[in-house]
Parts: C-alpha cells; structure tokens; sequence
C-alpha cells in the first residue's frame, strides 16, 4: 500500500480507538491532500464528532456528499447529528434519505425508533424498531426498548413478552433483567420477580432493581 493507505489505515484505527484527535490530524491531512477523496472528510467528520464537534462533523459529512451525493452512512450519521442538536425535522429527513437508499438496513429503523420514542410518537417509533427486527431478528436492544414503550403505555403483557426475548438474545441483559422485575413487582408477581432477579445475578453477577 502507498502512503496514503497507510496514513488512513492508521486514522482508522485511531477512529476505533476513540482517539479522536489523533484521527482528525491525520484525516485533515488526507482530506488537504486528496480532496476528491470523500472517505477522508467521512472520516474527519467521524473524529469531530467523536469531540462532540458537531457543527464540524456537519461540515465535513457534506464535503463528503458533494463527491459522492448517494451517501448512505453520512445520511445517517447527519441524523444521528441533528438528533443530538434537537433539529428532528432535519434528522428524520436524513434517516429517511438513508431509507431510500438502504432500505434494509436494522440501524437507521433503529435510530428513527428512538428519535420517535424522545418525540412522543409511540406509534410510530414502535412500528420502526418493528421494521428493525424484521431486518435484523436478533436484536435485543430493539425487543427491549419496543418493551419499555408498551410498559409507558400500559401493555404489560406485550411489555414481559419483549423484555423476555431481549433476555433470551442477550442472556447479560441487566437492564433487561431489572426492568422485568419491576414489571412482576408492579404486579404483585413477588415470585416471578424473584425468580428474574436470581436469574440475572447467576447471568450478570451485577444486578440491582432500578427505574422506580
């Protein structure tokens, strides 16, 4: 490999080490040098963002679109950008652009999932984390936040069944674990509640009831 290769190797896994700055020096270099190379602003709007500069991450997400204008991971990180800033409308437009262009991709129907949840929209965001388990079926982050959705809006029932199956894809699932306690507990299911909690300290051996 050239020079460049080896520079944006070593960015790359600055990126994956989380050490942001170390990765924006080098890809503000590559990005100079090569500016009809889009991954090079991808990935220093990467590093941006991982120093919570967002606005420079924007920046540099869209030199990446003008190079390359069907751009899928931008779209999704401009949204998960715009989701952090508050600007829902612009997130959700990105999320949707990203849709059209990988319509099977889990993640994006995930992050729309959680944008719609913040929003209030439970409808919507439930149909979303639903679409997320159809492409990707094991994915216990989506059964266990579509579960707290249906405990906030009072379906216990549709609640135990998801928590369940978050615990039986992730078997370390604390939250998971403590969560369903609640629910038995609310119930007045000492036993089941009881039984959950037991069985996420022999899985997690960190376990302890919250959201009360």
């Amino acid at each position: 490999p050239n020079s460049k290769q080896i520079k944006s190797n070593l960015g790359t896994i600055y990126l994956r080490m989380e050490e942001y700055e170390k990765a924006k020096n080098i890809f503000y270099e590559l990005s100079g040098q090569y500016p009809s190379e889009e991954l090079y602003f991808f990935n220093l709007a990467r590093a941006h963002f991982g120093l919570d500069e967002y606005q420079r991450a924007i920046e540099n997400y869209e030199k990446a679109l003008k190079i390359k204008p069907v751009y899928h991971e931008v779209f999704i990180n401009l949204g998960i950008i715009y989701t952090k800033l508050g600007d829902t409308t612009k997130s959700l437009n990105y999320y949707k652009k990203a849709i059209a262009i990988t319509p099977k991709e889990s993640t994006v129907y995930y992050n729309m999932a959680i944008l719609y949840g913040k929003l209030n929209r439970s409808g919507e965001a439930l149909d979303a984390y639903q679409r997320a388990i159809v492409e990707k079926p094991d994915y216990p982050e989506a059964y266990y936040n579509m579960a707290r959705l249906y405990s906030r809006n009072g379906n216990e029932n549709k609640s135990e069944q998801f928590y369940l199956k978050a615990i039986q894809l992730n078997p370390e699932y604390t939250n998971a674990y403590n969560n369903l306690a609640f629910l038995y507990e609310k119930k007045n299911n000492f036993l089941q509640c009881i039984d959950v909690l037991k069985k996420g300290i022999e899985k997690t051996h960190d376990l302890k009831l919250i959201n009360r």
